[in-house]
């Protein structure tokens, strides 16, 4: 019987205002898709960046040496987008996938359209990636720069940086409705079936579901997420 392929999660966030459920429920689900075994998760601590030479990079420093370990204890390093894990330039980015690559093993990104199994194709849009996320990041350093001058200016208010609010109450009522509801199986929807609907993350929906059950006097006690972040194992929270 063929051993199936072992691999590891990488997950990061940037902001508070985001949160790793939705990737974790992603790659739990392209794991499952291609019958992976899921042997570890890196979680990078909040706001650590992926940007810059020499800074802290503690988990993803663990994840490369548990690489080169014998037995190596995993496969494949897999991650919801390439930025997740480096958003350096092609040069410091191809060193580090050669690292896993020598190592025996390899990186795989669920959103960048990457054929990972194609090797001239894959290191030419490599190198695109990595240009491209270099890019993003040098804009974002820029306009955080730019905001901090604004505030100290007093030309704006003393929120930084992030993305205009996207909770709407036509979004709250959709994600009340649709958790309410149920799919073809006759069981709730998933909190990632939600967040596709609905074009937010998964902690964000079911935050909106759980402040409009207290808000109605539904519930007053929050369902409690899965240690993984994943949502699986939560009380329940449908009547």
């Amino acid at each position: 019987m063929t051993e199936p392929v072992r691999c590891a999660f990488f997950v990061r966030v940037s902001t508070e205002e985001q949160d790793v459920a939705q990737q974790l429920d992603e790659l739990n689900e392209w794991a499952r898709r291609r019958q992976y075994a899921v042997c570890q998760v890196y979680r990078e601590p909040l706001g650590t960046t992926a940007s810059k030479v020499g800074a802290p990079r503690p988990e993803l420093e663990r994840a490369l040496r548990d690489v080169r370990q014998k037995p190596r204890p995993w496969d494949v390093l897999l991650a919801f987008k390439l930025d997740r894990v480096t958003r350096l330039g092609s040069v410091e980015g191809h060193a580090l996938l050669k690292t896993l690559y020598d190592a025996g093993a390899r990186v795989e990104t669920l959103h960048d359209s990457i054929p990972w199994d194609v090797p001239i194709a894959r290191d030419i849009l490599l190198a695109l990636t990595f240009a491209i996320a270099q890019q993003e990041s040098a804009t974002i350093s820029a306009r955080t720069t730019a905001a901090r001058a604004a505030i100290r200016k007093g030309t704006r208010d003393g929120k930084l940086g992030g993305r205009p609010r996207r909770l709407t109450p036509e979004k709250v009522s959709a994600i009340v409705a649709l958790r309410k509801d149920k799919d073809q199986f006759g069981a709730p929807y998933s909190w990632a079936a939600i967040a596709q609907r609905v074009g937010l993350p998964a902690a964000t929906c079911r935050r909106a579901f759980y402040e409009h059950r207290v808000a109605t006097g539904v519930n007053t006690r929050r369902p409690t997420p899965a240690a993984d972040g994943s949502g699986r194992g939560m009380s329940p929270d449908v009547e």
